[in-house]
């Protein structure tokens, strides 16, 4: 099993890799972006801009802290669909971390996907989660299009995992393990989150009430703590 971690600045890069993750993802927003298209429709669908790299000076640092410690970075750039005023500078973001040393991208456009194939053969390309990959259908579709690696949707029970694996031999995976506990299936969600105080439809309060002291118990404390709510998933 590897670690796959995000990262958003080159001092977390180079903790976490220090700490055994052995690849890290990020994302970030050109400049123009945000006066174009705003952060609703960002290229990451990150929508916050601290869940961003900052500037291209901090990427080619978060790539050089990765690899400084033995670890791979993968430029993020996964919204399910990109209009085609986006692809320009999208391209142009892609062009720059790969200079920069990138090792692959997380995608979920089939559109963005073939483009990038096509400017740059060699490059690696993951699947995103935003995809919604569920079957081995969709599987083998996305294997015809380059795909190496495939981010499974966070809602699939593990029998449902563990058919799609048996179904589909020389696929490599990633599951999450951690996660915001967003109540929808995010690669058919269609809703906006950009409110500056990050009030979104989907946001909706819980409290867990553990039965005994258990691990598990305390586990659950733990993340009733770090967030109180039903977020979206990045």
């Amino acid at each position: 099993m590897r670690i796959l971690a995000p990262v958003d600045s080159a001092a977390e890069a180079d903790a976490l890799a220090g700490l055994g993750a052995r690849e890290l993802y990020g994302g970030y927003v050109p400049a123009g972006w945000v006066d174009r298209f705003a952060l609703a429709a960002a290229p990451n669908r990150r929508s916050f801009a601290e869940a961003q790299i900052g500037d291209p000076g901090e990427l080619r640092a978060v790539i050089a802290a990765a690899h400084a410690r033995g670890a791979e970075f993968f430029l993020t750039v996964n919204a399910p669909v990109y209009c085609r005023d986006q692809y320009p500078p999208l391209l142009d973001l892609i062009e720059e971390a790969l200079a920069a040393g990138a090792d692959a991208l997380i995608a979920a456009d089939p559109g963005l996907l073939i483009e990038a194939r096509a400017r740059w053969p060699g490059v690696r390309v993951h699947l995103s989660t935003l995809a919604d990959v569920a079957n081995h259908g969709a599987v083998a579709f996305w294997r015809r299009l380059g795909v190496e690696r495939i981010t499974l949707p966070r809602h699939l029970t593990l029998g449902a995992v563990a058919a799609l694996l048996a179904a589909a031999p020389g696929m490599r995976f990633d599951a999450f393990v951690l996660y915001g506990q967003c109540a929808n299936d995010e690669g058919q969600c269609t809703f906006s989150h950009d409110h500056p105080a990050r009030v979104w439809p989907c946001v909706q309060r819980y409290r867990i009430e553990p039965l005994v002291d258990s691990a598990a118990a305390r586990a659950a404390a733990a993340a009733q703590r770090g967030w109180g709510g039903l977020s979206r998933a990045d």
